[in-house]
């Protein structure tokens, strides 16, 4: 048996690339492969899409065709970073939706065709025959809420209270437009960096500065390069004050007392969550699966503390 692969991906906003052919084919300079790129929707030109797909193959395994559509996969960010576009890839998410066996069948009976497929973002390997249809899912959840208990809402607020601070304003900002990032990963990391705004790390000890003022002392006098003495008392003067961990700690234990997310108390679901987001950022540790299980909980978890400390009154 032999297998093909398929990237699907979005360009951010229709009309991003331009033609009025639906595919192009092209070759990989790099070993002369053959490859498709094609319009997300059929009978829709590639300038009238904001959806992609890059496909190739036969190939004799699956391995061999994912490692050609990892290939892909890695070409498509290097030119998103190249080109300061945003390509949306699915960038390690849950796949999005599925098909169940009789569902596939009732559609590939519609649609004439031998063989359905879920049309997800990112890399998709698959036998080569029959040829698949890709299909789609176009729906959007929305939580609703009357436009007059909104007004109310508004009203109540406006002109008396406003926010307290610009590390306020930017975590307010950075929380609201968290709900407009589509994927998980990228809207945990909004709402964690929002907190971020809010925390004012507090000094150390006496004692603490003080074995941190000797550390830099001793590094001052040491026979490292200027540079790399510099480097280091930097970094070594920024220990005079509390860890991020510390202090989102300790702010979420002020603030929301007794509450309990994910089964745990403020202080300890702050130090998961930021863990999380180190792993991830720094060390390049990421569980995709335990990110979307805990969204919900650090959207409410965020909205409680920015909520409760971004505004001040401003009734005389």
């Amino acid at each position: 048996m032999e297998y093909r692969f398929r990237v699907s991906f979005r360009v951010s906003g229709e009309g991003s690339l331009t033609s009025e052919e639906e595919f192009i084919e092209f070759r990989a300079e790099s070993d002369g492969s053959q490859l498709r790129l094609s319009s997300g929707e059929r009978g829709t030109p590639l300038g009238k899409n904001e959806r992609f797909s890059v496909s190739g193959g036969p190939f004799e395994s699956q391995e061999a065709a994912r490692y050609a559509g990892e290939s892909v996969r890695h070409a498509l960010l290097i030119v998103a970073a190249r080109t300061r576009r945003g390509f949306d890839l699915g960038q390690k998410t849950l796949r999005s939706f599925g098909i169940s066996p009789y569902g596939k069948q009732m559609l590939a009976n519609m649609l004439g065709t031998q063989e359905v497929m879920e049309d997800h973002l990112g890399i998709t390997v698959y036998p080569s025959d029959p040829e698949p249809r890709f299909v789609g899912l176009n729906m959007k959840g929305t939580v609703s809420r009357p436009a007059q208990s909104f007004a109310v809402d508004l009203a109540q607020t406006i002109g008396r209270y406003r926010l307290a601070s610009k590390k306020g304003e930017i975590a307010a900002d950075l929380y609201a437009l968290s709900h407009f990032a589509r994927p998980a990963l990228a809207r945990f990391l909004l709402l964690v960096i929002a907190l971020e705004a809010l925390l004012e790390p507090q000094p150390r000890s006496a004692e603490a500065q003080a074995h941190v003022d000797s550390l830099i002392a001793a590094t001052t006098v040491s026979t490292l390069s200027d540079d790399e003495k510099d480097s280091l008392c930097s970094a070594l003067s920024t220990l005079k004050k509390e860890s991020i961990s510390r202090t989102g700690r300790r702010l979420a234990e002020s603030v929301l007392g007794e509450r309990v997310y994910n089964f745990l108390p403020p202080g300890p679901f702050f130090a998961k969550i930021y863990k999380i987001r180190s792993d991830m950022v720094h060390r390049g540790d990421l569980d995709a699966e335990t990110v979307h299980s805990l969204i919900g909980e650090v959207d409410r978890f965020v909205a409680d503390i920015v909520s409760t400390r971004i505004a001040e009154s401003q009734t005389p």
